[in-house]
């Protein structure tokens, strides 16, 4: 299989579809080129994407119905198939994953994330007072002559 990271990233439309007939899919270019490049243009048009993707796209859709079994042939292209292909879930998903809380509490024991939680709160409480529109600034003397000039101009147009 191509990796993905092969492919040039300047190729027209038929360029592209040549390459997947030629190095993925191993069939001949006569009869089913202007079919694949129908198909990236397709994709590539309902999804906004540029060839490049479109053609990244294509080799991830192939790739993901070969790994599922599915047959990847000229109708599975003709009917656009390979729109409706995702990622197969495992036997066993039910769509939720456990915390894991030992690895929960030593993230939180991390200096770090102490740190970073102190300045939370910090801000909430100032958040809570109603001081944050207050908090002071950095700002260098440039900025600072900036804001003031900028200041003086609106001071100017509203006494107008």
């Amino acid at each position: 299989m191509v990796r993905q990271d092969e492919t040039p990233t300047d190729l027209t439309d038929l360029e592209y579809a040549r390459h997947i007939l030629e190095n993925v899919l191993a069939w001949p270019a006569r009869g089913n080129l202007e079919l694949m490049a129908d198909c990236l243009r397709s994709i590539g048009a309902a999804k906004h994407l540029k060839p490049v993707q479109a053609h990244s796209y294509m080799l991830r859709a192939i790739t993901l119905a070969k790994e599922q079994g599915k047959t990847v042939d000229r109708l599975w292209f003709m009917g656009g198939e390979y729109t409706n292909v995702r990622p197969a879930k495992p036997e066993n998903f039910t769509g939720y994953t456990p915390i894991d809380r030992k690895a929960l509490e030593a993230e939180q024991a991390t200096p770090e994330w102490q740190e970073a939680m102190q300045k939370l709160r910090e801000t909430w409480r100032k958040w809570a007072k109603g001081d944050l529109n207050k908090m002071p600034k950095t700002e260098t003397p440039k900025r600072r002559e900036e804001l003031k000039q900028q200041a003086a101009e609106w001071a100017a147009r509203r006494a107008k």
